[in-house]
């Protein structure tokens, strides 16, 4: 492939998804700095990553005391206005941008997107050497992306991701605005066929859609840090280890799955679940787990660093995903380049990421029974976990790197 200079082309490209020492997680979207290395070897990118500094009311709202209140507001406000985000070069050349919407953030997309893009118009200044301008999700992202594009003058790429387009309500003003920014793109990037489904009754010309799935990190079973977890929760040898990971929110239903345990270890003593994560239900979980006296055997770990989670692949038997919704989810390619089948709900994406039998199971969303049938299943099968591992091999970052570069290539050809 050619890859010298005067054929690379210059990328505009904004993602709040990318890690950011202003979010509540900084390593929440380590793989769009993961896919970013693969694309710098095909496009010469700059991104704009947007920090919003409005204060998230619901957690200020949750607290019972006013000193409370006033102490949640003050954390947000320290993560994100106060904090000095500087410039960086690696893995692409980026710049932070602070901006603010209004409160509710859902009810004022376009004023957001309009205070980000003419923070970025002020940065950019008379640069005129992009050729496209790339948005890694349709809100605040792609809303900007559709402005500058028409600013600029050049042809613009919109992403959807899941999460931007699920349950939003037909006919409401969010709707009418996502629906606007996507026909307005000049192409539109998806991470599965579902996801195409849900863009069409958007009233998107299919001839603009393209599906290209999320990809692994090949790198991601060297760990740079070696912890031994099953000594760590002294969890003997001859133990099965069910392992989750993720935000403990409603999407991810970690309740059920929790239930399903319960049954399951009920009837097999040697099993034992891994749950790696936070979030606003982490406390609610904690207590579940206490009053069904499943301490000894259902570990709640918290926030673990991202550079951490390879040592929970690695020491676990089977992964698990309770999710009522999904778009592509990373972790199941994250936990089958380990060679570990999984236990997923069959939503989003999921059916194809685990294509078949061979590297997973599929149950019905919120069904706790089927979920226990499945880790029963999983535990009585015989799997190839040399062709789970090649099969997650295949779906490197770099193949999906090769692929965004011939839709970047199409476009500038285009226009």
């Amino acid at each position: 492939m050619n890859n010298k200079k005067k054929s690379r082309p210059k990328i505009l490209m904004i993602s709040h998804l990318f890690p950011s020492p202003a979010r509540a997680n900084p390593n929440s979207g380590i793989f769009i700095k993961n896919q970013l290395k693969e694309y710098r070897k095909f496009a010469d990118i700059y991104l704009f990553i947007p920090v919003d500094v409005t204060p998230s009311m619901g957690p200020i709202l949750q607290q019972t005391s006013i000193k409370s209140k006033i102490r949640e507001l003050y954390g947000q406000l320290k993560r994100t206005l106060l904090i000095k985000l500087k410039d960086f070069n690696e893995p692409v050349a980026g710049k932070f941008l602070k901006y603010a919407s209004i409160p509710p953030k859902t009810y004022s997309p376009e004023i957001s997107a309009k205070i980000l893009f003419k923070r970025i118009q002020f940065f950019l200044k008379e640069d005129k050497s992009y050729k496209i301008v790339h948005g890694q999700t349709v809100l605040p992202d792609g809303l900007a992306t559709i402005m500058l594009g028409e600013h600029l003058k050049l042809p613009t790429i919109i992403t959807v991701r899941g999460s931007d387009v699920h349950s939003i309500k037909e006919g409401s003003s969010l709707y009418r605005t996502v629906k606007s920014a996507l026909r307005s793109a000049s192409l539109i990037t998806c991470v599965s066929n579902d996801l195409k489904k849900r863009i069409l009754n958007f009233g998107i010309n299919e001839k603009k859609i393209v599906v290209i799935p999320n990809g692994v990190d090949l790198n991601f079973v060297r760990s740079n840090s070696m912890k031994d977890i099953r000594k760590h929760f002294q969890i003997s040898k001859n133990s099965l280890i069910y392992l989750t990971i993720g935000r403990l929110s409603d999407v991810k239903d970690p309740f059920t799955l929790v239930d399903a345990f319960n049954k399951f270890a009920k009837k097999n003593p040697r099993v034992h679940l891994i749950v790696v994560g936070g979030g606003p239900l982490e406390t609610k979980l904690r207590r579940y787990v206490k009053n069904l006296g499943l301490k000894a055997c259902v570990h709640l770990t918290g926030y673990v660093p991202h550079d951490e989670i390879p040592n929970y692949m690695n020491a676990c038997d089977y992964f698990c995903l309770s999710s009522l919704r999904e778009g592509w989810p990373n972790v199941l390619f994250e936990a089958m380049i380990f060679g570990k089948p999984v236990i997923a709900t069959n939503v989003g994406g999921i059916p194809e990421a685990v294509k078949n039998e061979n590297y997973g199971i599929l149950v019905p969303p919120g069904d706790a029974d089927q979920m226990t049938s499945a880790m029963k299943k999983a535990m009585e099968a015989k799997w190839d976990h040399t062709r789970i591992k090649a099969y997650a091999q295949d779906n490197s970052w770099e193949k999906v790197a090769i692929k965004y570069n011939a839709v970047y290539q199409r476009l500038i050809e285009r226009y």
